[in-house]
């Protein structure tokens, strides 16, 4: 498990950033991208941005838990605009849902255990407010 703890984290890191940079450097992407699910460019770049701190909080550990839950709201709402999309040039915009799916399990799944294994949802607000408190500084 400890090999797991170490090796997710920088493949979901990785995985954040190919998406950014698919979303920042190709234009051509964007422009497919806002047809089938209809948004505009500035939002997927908007989007990209985020990855990109995703990315760097997988890669560090205290912010890990957070990262994990980040990744489960992101591929929340990229599988409701997958959902909500529009078949473009016989591209079926539904397709990345499972993908969408398996991305956020694997980032709840390292929230997990960034949070120390938790056994009930009490316990894992509990490690995420301690977390918070441990990383944000004292008012």
């Amino acid at each position: 498990m400890d090999r797991i703890e170490r090796i997710l984290p920088s493949l979901l890191a990785v995985v954040m950033l190919m998406s950014a940079l698919n979303k920042i450097v190709s234009s051509e992407f964007r422009s497919t991208l806002s047809e089938t699910i209809g948004v505009s460019g500035s939002f997927l770049i908007v989007v990209a941005v985020f990855e990109i701190v995703l990315a760097a909080m997988f890669m560090t550990p205290r912010l890990q838990l957070f990262a994990g839950l980040g990744l489960v709201w992101v591929m929340i709402g990229a599988a409701f605009y997958h959902w909500t999309g529009v078949e473009v040039d016989g591209q079926n915009p539904r397709a990345p849902i499972p993908v969408n799916v398996v991305l956020g399990l694997l980032g709840l799944f390292v929230a997990w255990l960034a949070a120390g294994r938790p056994s009930t949802a009490k316990q894992m607000a509990e490690a995420v407010v301690a977390r918070a408190k441990a990383v944000l500084p004292a008012r």
